[in-house]
C-alpha cells in the first residue's frame, strides 16, 4: 500500500522518520472514492515456491519477461 497525495513529516525522534497523509485524491470522475493507500490491481497473481526460491529462479521476473516477450510490439527481446 502508499499514500497518493500530500504528506507531512512526522518527528519520531532522532532514529526515526515518518510522514502522514494531509490530503487524499481521487478521479475527477469519482469524487469521493479515494485512492490513498488503495493496493494497486494485480492482472495476474505470481507466487514464489520453495522449488524455485532454492533454485534461485525469480517467477516474478520470469512471468515479466514472459510478457515483455509476448507483446505485440516487442522486437528482438531478449
Amino acid at each position: 500500500m502508499g499514500s497518493v497525495g500530500s504528506n507531512w513529516p512526522c518527528d519520531l525522534g532522532p532514529d526515526w522518520y515518518a510522514n502522514w497523509s494531509i490530503s487524499d485524491e481521487f478521479h475527477i470522475n469519482q469524487p469521493g472514492v479515494y485512492i490513498n493507500r488503495q493496493e494497486f490491481p494485480i492482472d495476474e497473481p505470481v507466487w514464489f515456491t520453495p522449488d524455485e526460491v532454492a533454485a534461485g529462479e525469480d517467477a516474478v521476473v520470469n512471468k515479466a519477461v514472459d510478457w515483455i516477450g509476448n507483446l505485440s510490439h516487442a522486437r528482438d527481446v531478449s
